[in-house]
């Protein structure tokens, strides 16, 4: 349970983009998945036309592509000493998917034969390449969804395209030279053309194209946060661009502008898990955050840029949050929308997961 809070921490807190490219790579990998039991091979027919092009074989001419399909079928029996159920029905409908492709010996193992090497060229026994391809596209599937958990697009990116790219030298480098005739036919003027369907072309393009756009979205979108944070920043209030008075108990100065003559301390902000503490000067502002531009940075990804503001007039002082991500709350109060609690001594103020003690 605590790892899966701390996940949900972890990942609330990624940039929106890293989000949006995260959620773009799991889909990408998903189709990679389905590509693999989509039946994606297939055999196709051509007989050769008065001008010397090959065409498909209409279904019409019921006789011609009937011989040719036999043809073919008994030149990928030749070429293996095995038959089985998956072999079988691709000798029958043409078609098969890479799983069941590279499972199954008997199917990777066949291949159409020339009549010069149907006694010299026979293949038998079981061959380990196929599970190892399918090993290693496994291997490839599990670390683009581990990295996208963590947000790392550039190794979902890699994981995915080379998930692609096997899958298309599955087919170009064993199934296609396999099936190919070699210049040889099985009817005169005919030839049997290895293809992949379109259904696992688009697949395999789509996935692709999702993959490249999960990182260029993690980049290119900003989180509502940073804008939220940029537009803070920009307020052209006289009080936010005033001196702050911050002083750090550490130091001897001021930690951002110059200290009033007329302004005193009325108050210490303590943060709890490092005991460092922060005096405030009255007649001040100051910004909690982890931006750059914070008053008090806090080094925390759970902490907004601009997280919270306390307000220090005439000896009081009140808090109020700057629309952060994770929420101010003072003791159990959480404060909302533009709602200012007075602080008072002892009182305990937790900004997201940081919490601070206010001492007068």
């Amino acid at each position: 349970m605590e790892n899966n809070q701390e996940f949900a921490i972890f990942f609330s807190d990624a940039p929106k983009g890293k989000k949006i490219g995260a959620v773009l790579s799991w889909i990408a990998t998903a189709i990679l998945l389905v590509a693999l039991f989509v039946p994606g091979f297939r055999v196709k027919f051509q007989t050769q036309n008065q001008n010397g092009k090959y065409q498909d074989i209409p279904a019409t001419e019921t006789y011609e592509l009937n011989q040719a399909k036999e043809a073919w079928k008994l030149n990928v029996q030749l070429g293996t000493n095995k038959i089985s159920g998956k072999l079988n029905s691709f000798l029958e409908n043409g078609k098969t998917s890479v799983f069941s492709y590279l499972s199954d010996s008997s199917l990777l193992n066949a291949k159409l034969m020339t009549d010069e090497n149907i006694t010299t060229d026979k293949e038998s026994g079981k061959s380990p390449m196929g599970w190892i391809l399918l090993a290693v596209f496994f291997v490839l599937i599990v670390a683009a969804a581990i990295a996208g958990v963590y947000t790392m697009s550039w190794v979902t990116l890699a994981a995915n395209l080379v998930g692609v790219l096997e899958l298309l030298a599955v087919f170009f480098l064993v199934f296609k030279n396999r099936f190919n005739e070699n210049g040889v036919n099985l009817l005169t003027g005919s030839r049997v053309v290895p293809a992949m369907t379109a259904v696992l072309i688009a697949l395999l393009v789509i996935a692709a194209i999702l993959s490249v756009a999960s990182v260029i979205v993690s980049y290119a979108v900003h989180s509502e946060e940073d804008a939220e944070g940029d537009a803070y920043w920009d307020d052209d209030d006289e009080n936010r661009n005033a001196p702050t008075g911050l002083i750090d108990d550490n130091d001897t100065a001021p930690v951002t502008g110059s200290i009033p003559s007329a302004s005193t301390v009325v108050a210490t902000l303590i943060q709890m898990n490092t005991s460092k503490s922060f005096a405030i000067m009255n007649n001040t502002e100051l910004v909690i955050g982890k931006g750059s531009q914070a008053d008090v940075i806090v080094s925390n990804p759970i902490i907004s840029r601009a997280h919270a503001k306390i307000s220090c007039h005439n000896g009081t002082c009140t808090i109020q949050d700057l629309g952060s991500k994770n929420g101010t709350f003072v003791g159990d109060q959480k404060i909302s929308g533009n709602n200012i609690v007075v602080l008072t001594d002892g009182m305990y103020i937790t900004l997201g997961n940081e919490i601070f003690q206010f001492k007068v």
